[in-house]
């Protein structure tokens, strides 16, 4: 069986995520570390802003620095989760 990997074998890349994250993020740094949190603990995420701050735009690149796919969905104060997710 292969031994687990120690915790300090995950901080440089943890580390360089983080700083592409901080240089993607310059006016919100706190945002990044909630962000990054979230993705370690397997958790969803839900931006909130005003139009034009560059939600959009942030998560594509980190998406991209992840290697994954994005997708984005436009709520609308009618959007039923059915038509997200589907009926069976």
């Amino acid at each position: 069986m292969k031994p687990a990997p120690s915790h300090g074998s995950h901080r440089q890349p943890l580390q360089a995520l983080r700083h592409a994250m901080q240089e993607a993020l310059r006016r919100r740094p706190a945002m990044g570390d909630a962000i990054l949190a979230c993705i370690l603990s397997h958790g969803h995420i839900l931006l909130e802003d005003v139009p034009g701050v560059g939600k959009t735009t942030f998560i594509k690149a980190l998406a991209q620095l992840l290697g994954l796919d994005m997708k984005r969905i436009q709520f609308t104060s009618d959007l039923l989760p059915a038509e997200i997710i589907g009926v069976q």
